[in-house]
C-alpha cells in the first residue's frame, strides 16, 4: 500500500512537461527503429539536452561541485567509449543516392529510456530527500550514473560521425 501511494504521488507530482519530454523521447527512439537518414544534427540534440541537464544539476544543486563535475566528466568519457562499442556493433550505415542512411535499431530507444528513467529516479530521490544534495556519496553516485549513461549517447554520436567519414569519402 505504501509503495502504491508513493508511486501514485510521484506520478501526480511530476510536472506535465516531464511527460511531454518522455513522449517526445519515446517517439524519437521508436523512429530510430526504422531505417532512415542519418543526421549528425539530429543525433546530437538528445545527448546535448541530457548533458546540460546533468551539468545543471551538479552546478545548481550539489554541495560537492568540483568532485561531482570531475567524476561526471570521467564517466562521460568511459560511457562514450562503451556507447561507441555498443553502437558500432549494432548500428549499421549505408549510402542511398549519396545520402548516409542508418539501419533501424532498438538500441537508441533503450539508451534514451534508460537515461530518462535514471535521471527521473535520481531527481525524485533528491526532491523527496533534499539532504542528498549535500551528501558526498550521493553527489558522486549521481555523477557516475549520469555521466556514464549520457556517455552512451555521446558514443552513438561518435559512431555516426566515424561512419559518415568512412562512407562519404
Amino acid at each position: 500500500m505504501i509503495v502504491t501511494t508513493f508511486f501514485t504521488e510521484m506520478i501526480k507530482q511530476t510536472p506535465f512537461w516531464v511527460w511531454v519530454v518522455l513522449a517526445i523521447l519515446i517517439k524519437r527512439g521508436l523512429a530510430l527503429n526504422t531505417d532512415g537518414e542519418a543526421s549528425l544534427g539530429k543525433s546530437v540534440i538528445v545527448p546535448v539536452i541530457f548533458i546540460i541537464w546533468g551539468i545543471e544539476k551538479i552546478f545548481n544543486g550539489f554541495e560537492y561541485i568540483l568532485c561531482s563535475f570531475i567524476t561526471y566528466g570521467l564517466l562521460l568519457g568511459i560511457g562514450s567509449f562503451v556507447g561507441y562499442l555498443l553502437y558500432s556493433s549494432t548500428q549499421k550505415y549505408y549510402l542511398r543516392d549519396g545520402v548516409m542512411m542508418r539501419k533501424g535499431s532498438l538500441v537508441p530507444l533503450f539508451v534514451i529510456l534508460s537515461n530518462f528513467v535514471i535521471k527521473y529516479g535520481l531527481n525524485v530521490a533528491m526532491s523527496v530527500n533534499t539532504s542528498l544534495l549535500n551528501n558526498l556519496a550521493f553527489n558522486v553516485g549521481y555523477s557516475i550514473v549520469a555521466g556514464f549513461t549520457v556517455g552512451l549517447f555521446a558514443g552513438g554520436f561518435i559512431n555516426t560521425l566515424m561512419n559518415q567519414k568512412k562512407l562519404l569519402k
